[in-house]
């Protein structure tokens, strides 16, 4: 008996957010019929897997899986050849097995944020300001830096002039904005421009203003409201697919962000947003909480927003529209958080299960297995539940979540006549949009909030939200844990504990 495999094409030609791939061939060198499971590397298994999981092929016959990448919009993996490799396994015979090697061909993309701090400033003589150049990438970035003012009243000294950036990287140059002229009394406001031309890419602006002041008023620089201009240049040849996407562009970002809102602590974002302290004090944080936090508490424990995230959805029970309502709530997430999901499709065996495995390598390979969402039939005494709607939980492991699981109430009512199902969609008042969105925050780490402006607050039936939509608190706590508050450590895949009875449910009990 024996076994032989090639991964075809070669290389596998993968841009960023497309689920491309090809297939991993297996033919069967045995005198008996044989099944084949598959091992994608552990590397690799960040952005790829194997599908479906096995294969049966029949002596001397030959037989294919598809293997599939899904790469985030992220510094890593770099542009270029990224090797892997997929182990073929005997399922019946442990000692047969084969290793083939892959190579992916990551393609090349641009994400550049230029940056002026502070944007604007008042004073009668020289002010100065930082650039900054921050490569989202993953590519080298090189660009040359200028800066003018529409009626030549002011002179500009950038230092350096070119400024270089590694993927993932940020590089800085100082500015000096100084007036050729003395302005005898009163302010006039002189705009500037500040451009990095990049290589092979369309200039990116960032708008700045100094204030000039009269040689009568206060010589004293003085920086006003910091606000920051950003562009952010992405390649054309970028390819949008999926349930996906990219951090939204900060223009469409509240200007309360959870890091910077008044009275916040940037460096420790969490404190006063721990949904534990209920315990204590019987009462929710009002915007945003978090259920898991740093040892220290400063900071609300997460995935990893630089890696995708996989989620798997088990149909059984689901209302009309069900899927399509996970499906569009995972893209919600995405936009607000700037996370990538991979939609590892359907399944008929995995569901929420307080004993599930966070680490099932015969079922998903050397990585975390993924989210998974499934429906019940959670009604008490064989009537409809109009208590629990659903229950949503992550799974920390050393210091980050890495999956979790959601189980919808396919027995929700939302009337005190038990009558009326919850209706499908994202339409307003009380809807499986809501319910999911709400749930899987918990999944990625929210708790429960006092605002009834926001998706968070506990009672549906108590939500004020017009529409099914993120609330101003909701949109902060996204920043705080997505990719605006950066990567963590990913732990590497491992055998732990399950999750235990414990769970977080969401009530519809009218008030």
């Amino acid at each position: 008996m024996g076994v032989d495999a090639v991964i075809v094409p070669r290389p596998l030609a993968v841009s960023a957010l497309a689920v491309t791939g090809g297939e991993v061939r297996v033919k069967n060198t045995g005198t008996t019929e044989d099944e084949y499971s598959f091992i994608i590397d552990r590397e690799a298994a960040q952005w790829g897997w194997v599908t479906p999981p096995t294969v049966v092929v029949p002596p001397g016959g030959e037989g294919s899986v598809k293997v599939l990448f899904r790469l985030p919009k992220a510094p890593k993996p770099p542009a270029g050849p990224l090797p892997f490799t997929v182990k073929v396994t005997s399922v019946n015979d442990k000692t047969i097995s084969t290793v083939a090697d892959g190579i992916v061909e990551v393609a090349p993309f641009t994400d550049l944020v230029a940056t002026l701090n502070p944007p604007t400033a008042q004073g009668s003589g020289p002010s100065h300001h930082t650039v900054a150049l921050s490569n989202r990438g993953n590519t080298p970035a090189r660009a040359r830096m200028t800066a003018s003012e529409p009626d030549g009243h002011l002179d500009f000294d950038i230092e350096p002039v070119t400024l270089e950036a590694a993927p993932g990287n940020s590089v800085s140059a100082n500015l000096r904005v100084s007036p050729r002229t003395k302005l005898r009394k009163g302010t006039v406001d002189r705009p500037f421009q500040v451009v990095a031309d990049a290589e092979g890419m369309a200039p990116l602006k960032v708008e700045g203003k100094f204030t000039q002041e009269g040689a009568g008023g206060s010589r004293v620089p003085v920086i006003v409201a910091i606000v920051v201009a950003v562009l952010v240049l992405a390649a054309a040849a970028v390819a949008m697919a999926g349930g996906g996407g990219s951090s939204p562009a900060p223009s469409s970002q509240p200007a309360a962000s959870g890091a910077s809102a008044a009275g916040e602590d940037p460096a420790c974002p969490a404190k006063g947003h721990d949904n534990r302290d209920r315990g204590a004090t019987g009462a929710l944080p009002f915007n945003y909480s978090f259920l898991f936090t740093t040892p220290d508490g400063c900071k609300p424990v997460r995935f990893n927003p630089c890696e995708p995230i996989h989620f798997i959805i088990n149909p059984a029970d689901a209302p009309p529209g069900g899927l399509a309502d996970v499906r569009q709530a995972f893209k919600m997430i995405a936009d607000a958080g700037g996370y990538t999901f991979v939609d590892d499709g359907t399944t008929t065996t995995d569901r929420f299960d307080f004993a599930r495995q966070a680490y099932d390598p015969g079922r998903y390979g050397e990585r975390w297995a993924p989210i998974v969402v499934s429906w019940g039939k959670l009604g008490s005494q064989g009537r409809n539940d109009v208590v629990i709607a659903g229950m949503g939980n992550g799974q920390v492991v050393d210091g980050a979540i890495v999956t979790g699981m959601l189980n919808l109430n396919a027995d929700a009512r939302i009337d005190l006549a038990r009558e009326a199902p919850v209706p499908d969609g994202y339409g307003s008042g009380i809807s499986w949009g809501r319910v999911i969105l709400h749930e899987l925050g918990h999944v990625f780490g929210l708790g429960h909030v006092e605002s009834k402006n926001a998706i968070m607050h506990e009672q549906l039936l108590e939500q004020t939200l017009s529409r099914t939509e993120y609330g101003v608190g909701d949109i902060q706590a996204w920043h705080l844990l997505g990719r605006d508050a950066g990567c963590v450590q990913t732990p590497v895949p491992h055998a732990v504990a399950p999750l235990g009875g414990v769970g977080r449910t969401t009530t519809t009990r009218p008030s």
